[in-house]
């Protein structure tokens, strides 16, 4: 063989497979990109799961502006609970046994009874022989004025008396009492009103221990 034919012959065979090397590297290269990719995924720190987890996953954060709870009902004042019952309603009121409302009746205690005069109040006192004590009010235009002014006078006696009753009870004898509003009780407080009736009660129980009848005593301030 001719040295020519065997040179080409050997670069016939060299062209035949260069295109296997070639696939053969382009190959060899995507394998090691993928096995790289792999394992450099593998190797990454796993991401902590942002969500919570099952047993704390109905928590709910706090929020800043949440209202204070609300609060139940406030105990009631301790002076509010030794004050004595409030207004008359149709369960307390005094029944009519025990009010004065004959004219006549009222008659015999302005002529018969004693009186008690103070600032606020006039206080007529007539002995009686029932088992309890009665009571019977007046506002007259004369000394109170105006309709709806007489009517809250009398509202406020009728008050005074029946909030007394454990003050009225410690008498000896039962009476008709009848009161009669003055123009300063439509202005005074009810401290001043309950401090006035109660020493018109406790000079009606002076008089029973010392077995004074039919004067009419002066009621003032301090006695």
């Amino acid at each position: 063989m001719r040295f020519s034919d065997a040179s080409s012959s050997l670069n016939a065979c060299l062209t035949s497979h260069v295109p296997a090397i070639t696939l053969g590297v382009f190959v060899s290269r995507r394998n090691c990109h993928y096995a790289e990719a792999n394992v450099s995924t593998e190797q990454s720190t796993p991401r902590q799961d942002a969500r919570i987890s099952r047993a704390h996953g109905h928590q709910k954060w706090p929020r800043c502006n949440q209202p204070a709870p609300r609060q139940g009902p406030q105990a009631p004042d301790s002076v509010a609970l030794l004050m004595n019952a409030g207004p008359a309603t149709a369960a307390n009121a005094l029944p009519k046994r025990r009010r004065i409302s004959a004219r006549s009746d009222f008659q015999k205690v302005y002529a018969e009874g004693q009186r008690y005069d103070g600032r606020l109040m006039a206080a007529f006192l007539r002995a009686n022989n029932r088992a309890e004590h009665r009571i019977g009010v007046t506002a007259s235009t004369k000394a109170i004025g105006k309709s709806v002014d007489r009517n809250r006078a009398k509202r406020l006696l009728r008050e005074l008396f029946r909030r007394n009753q454990s003050e009225i009870g410690g008498l000896k004898r039962n009476y008709d009492w009848v009161l009669n509003g003055k123009r300063a009780l439509l202005s005074s407080t009810e401290e001043l009103r309950f401090r006035e009736f109660r020493r018109i009660v406790e000079q009606v129980g002076r008089n029973e221990r010392e077995g004074i009848r039919g004067s009419s005593p002066t009621v003032r301030e301090g006695s």
